[in-house]
């Protein structure tokens, strides 16, 4: 049978399609896509993020007081996700990147297989007003922790201006690749603390009033349960060493962007972190990839788009134009 297109939607693609006239751009749009996911061309997985995003949305009213007509834009904008995602939805980055990882020192490649990449999961079916009041709760202080998150690129940016101490003549490329290389560096630390102590302590990193497991720390307690073993951590620090994240499509990914932030001298936001995520999770196995314009441009100056064969769409007109054509000669 025919290998299924991969379409990667983003929350903003959704919230335009969902309830739109039918002879409008988005309205054609939503039109194909239900007509390829109902007739098995197409497959359309539900990310997480897109439950933090849409979480994240207060549906109250300026009164204080809950908006019922809001509320019931969130659950109809969650529903039709959940008809075109048919229960499939991608996994976590870390998982996906313990996974590539694994194969990679097992194989000396990672091969394109769906099933790395997404599974049947039941958030894609949840009733989204049922979870919406804690979980909006839970978006807010999760924002905290994306604060944290942002300690990567705004040291990056420091990073960035050693590389021009460093560099005779620094170019993107240059500092492209020579921040992709930094952030290899606390996974290398804690690789060889795994080699010498055989035991992986997931630290938590206290943000706002909850209590999140450090990524690096998280990776590795993945890892480690994927049987990692000493001999296979020391091939996985040599490997960093030499190639960085280069052989890890998801990790390469996000580095990359993260990198490209820090070398446009930009300011990262909760949905940059987000954006970056959805990025290195969906990216590599995706036929086609959905992204505000902003992160468009990102993808293609860092030519992601070219090495892992992806076309990439934005909102803009002619973006969206041009993926309903592709899609129309599925």
């Amino acid at each position: 049978m025919k290998r299924k297109k991969i379409l990667y939607l983003d929350q903003f693609a959704v919230s335009n399609m969902y309830n739109a006239v039918p002879t409008s751009l988005w309205g054609q749009l939503r039109s194909i896509i239900i007509e390829k996911v109902n007739n098995r061309i197409l497959s359309c997985p539900m990310p997480l993020e897109h439950l933090y995003e849409t979480l994240g949305r207060s549906n109250m009213g300026e009164d204080g007081n809950e908006s019922i007509e809001y509320s019931k834009q969130i659950a109809q904008q969650h529903h039709f996700f959940s008809e075109i995602a048919k229960g499939t939805t991608f996994y976590g980055y870390e998982e996906i990147a313990a996974t590539e990882i694994m194969m990679l020192l097992r194989q000396g490649n990672v091969k394109l297989i769906q099933s790395m990449y997404f599974h049947k999961a039941y958030y894609a079916d949840i009733e989204i007003l049922d979870i919406y009041a804690n979980g909006h709760k839970f978006n807010k202080e999760n924002h905290f922790y994306n604060q944290e998150l942002f300690k990567d690129v705004n040291g990056l940016r420091e990073d960035m201006k050693k590389a021009g101490q460093e560099l005779s003549k620094p170019d993107k490329s240059l500092a492209l690749d020579y921040l992709c290389k930094i952030q290899t560096r606390a996974y290398i630390e804690g690789l060889k603390e795994l080699c010498r102590k055989g035991v992986v302590n997931v630290r938590g990193v206290q943000c706002g009033k909850i209590n999140i497991p450090n990524k690096v720390d998280l990776l590795l307690k993945l890892l480690c349960d994927k049987r990692l073993d000493k001999r296979l951590a020391q091939k996985l620090i040599c490997e960093l060493e030499t190639h960085g994240f280069e052989k890890i499509p998801s990790m390469n990914i996000r580095s990359s962007l993260n990198a490209d932030m820090a070398v446009n001298g930009k300011s990262q936001t909760p949905n940059d972190v987000i954006d970056i995520d959805r990025a290195a999770i969906g990216l590599r196995i995706s036929d086609y990839f959905f992204a505000d314009n902003e992160k468009k441009l990102a993808i293609e100056r860092c030519q992601l788009d070219k090495k892992y064969q992806t076309k990439i769409y934005s909102a803009k007109k002619n973006s969206v134009s041009s993926l309903i054509t592709e899609l129309s000669e599925l």
